[in-house]
């Protein structure tokens, strides 16, 4: 599903992201986990399409990242994208003329589901609301490949595994990238963990063969 080919990326004389080699099958739970300022965010933005400007290659199921691959890659940023004015109804009829997958029936079961409400504007919804808001309207695209940016970070522990479940119940049929530093809460729910440490992969495991792997031992001897 996705292939990198000596990935780098810049910011200035920092460099974000360096030559970076990998190829990661589709139809799994890949956890990109590593600390604060690795890189995590930079990479997920060029895979969406968000971040054009790098060296070397990426390409998601064989295509160079674009307009075609927009298509079908839905992507969560850490940051909120919504407009503080904007209601749920309002955010319903936008991605319904923005993305062809977009499945609004499914994204108002999911809003009643989690009892939000369609008028009240979105900078007047508590902030745990508003984080499953922007989630729920990603998560009622069909697309094949989701990116998930720190979706875990500054909610409860019991918010987290909620989240957690509702995500790999609704991308049930694709591919998960899921950016975190919260090693112990995904550790269950992973194919695949790729440690990514200053812009470098140090690692790579494949959780499923390794069901006895300490993953949070391995992520503090991995960030040393």
């Amino acid at each position: 599903m996705i292939r990198l080919n000596n990935l780098s990326k810049s910011y200035g004389k920092h460099k974000a992201l360096d030559q970076l080699n990998i190829e990661l099958p589709a139809g799994k739970v890949i956890g990109l986990l590593g600390p604060n300022g690795a890189g995590k965010s930079t990479l997920l933005k060029i895979l969406a399409g968000m971040c054009v400007c790098y060296e070397g290659q990426a390409l998601i199921a064989n295509q160079n990242i674009g307009v075609e691959t927009k298509q079908y890659v839905a992507y969560l940023p850490e940051y909120s994208y919504m407009p503080p004015h904007a209601s749920a109804q309002e955010m319903l009829g936008f991605f319904s003329d923005f993305f062809s997958d977009f499945e609004p029936q499914r994204a108002l079961s999911l809003l009643e589901r989690f009892h939000i409400p369609l008028k009240t504007p979105f900078k007047r919804l508590s902030k745990g609301t508003q984080e499953k808001f922007q989630l729920l309207l990603i998560l009622a695209r069909k697309a094949q490949l989701f990116l998930f940016d720190e979706p875990l970070s500054g909610v409860d522990p019991l918010a987290r595994a909620q989240i957690l479940e509702l995500i790999l119940e609704q991308c049930a049929q694709a591919s998960i990238l899921l950016s975190t530093h919260l090693v112990h809460d995904v550790r269950a729910h992973l194919d695949i963990a790729l440690f990514l440490k200053a812009g470098r992969f140090v690692a790579c495991h494949q959780l499923k063969d390794q069901a006895d792997l300490n993953l949070e031992s391995l992520y503090k001897e991995c960030m040393q």
